[in-house]
């Protein structure tokens, strides 16, 4: 007797609050189609911890405010003894353990950007100043641009164009924030971190207990 799914997923989320929420959405919408889930049985133990990370539209600005607050999120979530830990922001990556069990958006990246050159990275401040994916993608070459403004309008309910941004169509632009992620851009060559995220959560074949 199928006594329910084995996969769990934590969720460090509230930044921001309608990003993570949408994350969450979208990843228990994808794991239905993937695993044709029927049942509440057939979907993960989703525990999800959406809070204020002393975050500002500029990304990091107290870095002990930050780390604080996403250490006691980390420590919360370690306690449940989870499968995968999903973090849904850039901004905090330098405060994430090396574990396996942490997901976040710069390493989810890995497929889709092995065969790009060159591409745009739209970032708050703090992720652009931190360089994550610079680092972990040396041979892009990056073209950095803010979006602290756009963070802002996003997050006041807001929508923006990736048209003000004057990138030739055919360039690859990542969406180095998850507030972009609750916009729908319909544009070729956009790498979302926060889809393939999903995606790599989705690809998990869950047992029974």
């Amino acid at each position: 007797m199928n006594s329910g799914c084995s996969y769990s997923v934590g969720i460090i989320g509230g930044a921001g609050a309608i990003a993570s929420a949408r994350f969450h959405l979208d990843f228990v919408k994808t794991w239905a189609k993937t695993h044709n889930a029927k049942t509440d049985d057939d979907f993960p133990t989703i525990k999800h911890i959406s809070q204020h990370l002393h975050l500002t539209k500029r990304g990091v600005t107290d870095e002990d405010l930050t780390e604080a607050a996403v250490t006691s999120v980390i420590t919360s979530l370690l306690g449940e003894n989870l499968t995968r830990i999903a973090v849904v922001c850039n901004s905090i990556t330098r405060f994430i353990p090396n574990d396996s069990r942490f997901l976040t958006p710069v390493q989810a990246c890995q497929n889709s950007l092995k065969q790009v050159k060159q591409a745009w990275l739209l970032a708050s401040d703090s992720t652009l100043q931190d360089k994550i994916y610079q680092t972990a993608y040396p041979h892009i070459a990056w073209n950095p641009v803010s979006i602290t403004l756009e963070i802002q309008q996003i997050m006041a309910g807001g929508t923006i164009s990736l048209e003000s941004f004057s990138i030739p169509e055919d360039d690859t632009i990542v969406l180095g924030c998850t507030e972009l992620s609750t916009i729908n851009f319909n544009r070729p060559n956009l790498v979302s971190p926060t889809e393939e995220m999903i995606k790599i959560l989705c690809q998990h074949e869950p047992s029974s207990r």
